[in-house]
Formats: C-alpha cells, sequence, structure tokens
C-alpha cells in the first residue's frame, strides 16, 4: 500500500487498473479521514488540499482501504469497475475470468478471462472474488 502526504501527515492509497465503460482507467483511491483533513482548504485555489486531492480519483471508509482490490473496484467506489490490476501487489488480473460478470450488460464476462468470477454481488455465501475453474 502506498501514502500521500497531506500537512506531514501520510494516508493510505491504492491505485487500480480497471475496465470502466469498456475502457482502462487507472485511479488511486485514498480514504475518507484525508479528505476530512482538507476542510475549507479544499476550496481554494493553488492550495496544498488541492493538489493532492487532484491525485484523488475517490475516498472510501478509512477502514475499507485494506479490503482486497476486488471488493473496493466492486462496492465501494462510486461506480462498479472490472478490476484489471492492482498496483500495490503488480498481480495482472486481465487474464482472470468470470461465467457472469457482475458488471457485464450481457451476463457474460466483460474481460474473457479464465477463471470464474464468484464476487459477492453474484454469489452473497462465498467472500471470495475469484477461484481456479478445478476448484468450483
Amino acid at each position: 500500500m502506498n501514502t500521500i502526504t497531506y500537512k506531514g501527515k501520510e494516508y493510505p492509497t491504492r491505485t487500480f487498473t480497471v475496465l470502466f465503460e469498456e475502457e482502462e482507467h487507472t485511479y488511486t483511491v485514498s480514504v475518507d479521514s484525508l479528505f476530512t483533513a482538507f476542510g475549507d482548504e479544499w476550496d481554494i485555489m493553488g492550495s496544498e488540499a488541492q493538489k493532492v486531492d487532484n491525485e484523488i480519483y475517490f475516498y472510501v471508509p478509512d477502514d475499507v482501504i485494506d479490503l482486497s482490490a476486488f471488493e473496493i473496484c466492486d462496492k465501494h467506489l462510486d461506480e462498479q469497475m472490472v478490476l484489471i490490476k492492482d498496483e500495490d501487489d503488480e498481480e495482472d488480473y486481465s487474464n482472470r475470468s468470470c461465467a457472469t460478470c457482475s458488471l457485464g450488460q450481457s451476463g457474460k464476462c466483460e474481460l474473457k478471462l479464465e477463471k470464474k468470477c464468484i464476487s459477492n454481488t453474484n454469489n452473497e455465501k462465498n467472500k471470495d472474488y475469484w477461484i481456479d475453474k478445478d476448484e468450483e
């Protein structure tokens, strides 16, 4: 996990490459406590708060930042997104698959991958996000 510094205090960040609206994007998220720390300075053009805020796509509750990248992208951003890569663990998820992607409109995986998605949105009883097909 990376951090960003504001007024001498470090706040955790996570960076994800995702598929959103059929395009690949890289976004950095941080914690609500960072946004709260900005206070009124956030509105001031050229302020440290505004410069830091420009690096962050979205803020999540502080206890969410440690969740799996899949769960953050699936349930905790302003829009659901398909995770391709978690920059923190450098693992490329683009060669994985899901049988019924919760984000796909046709019920088929948008990424045409090789593993089965079992995100919480598809399967409430299983808390994992990806499994090998031979583990089914």
